[in-house]
């Protein structure tokens, strides 16, 4: 006997949000690997092959934003895409030893609580009802 825990609108569901979260970490990379394009002489070999790694990268990231377009709310897909902020800090610390201010911090903090409020059904039902 199988017990289904997750039935299939839930399982679609699950994966266009791992989908939005992979495509979130993708374009937070790509601003990565546009910086160290960034490193190089301008239209260097190694400047070319690293901008068409990144361009490479925001083409396949374009198509996943569409299709998560089609089954997830902009206000709900966008916020999350501001995550990318957050991971920007991270990757300058971790990649190119950047250093990060109270500022930076608070400011990130800001985006997660932001993000937290809008993709909270709770809250976005509270908002329903005023």
């Amino acid at each position: 006997m199988k017990i289904k825990l997750i039935n299939n609108s839930n399982h679609k569901t699950l994966k266009i949000y791992l989908l939005l979260i992979f495509s979130v970490f993708m374009i937070s990379f790509d601003t990565v690997i546009f910086k160290t394009a960034s490193g190089y002489p301008m239209l260097s070999k190694e400047f070319i092959l690293w901008y068409a790694l990144a361009l490479s990268l925001y083409f396949f990231y374009a198509i996943f934003w569409q299709i998560i377009l089609k089954h997830i709310p902009l206000s709900v897909a966008y916020s999350i895409r501001c995550i990318v902020v957050v991971l920007g800090l991270i990757w300058s610390v971790i990649i190119f030893g950047e250093q990060i201010t109270p500022w930076n911090v608070a400011g990130a903090t800001f985006i997660l609580v932001g993000v937290f409020l809008v993709t909270n059904k709770k809250s976005a039902n509270e908002s329903e009802a005023s």
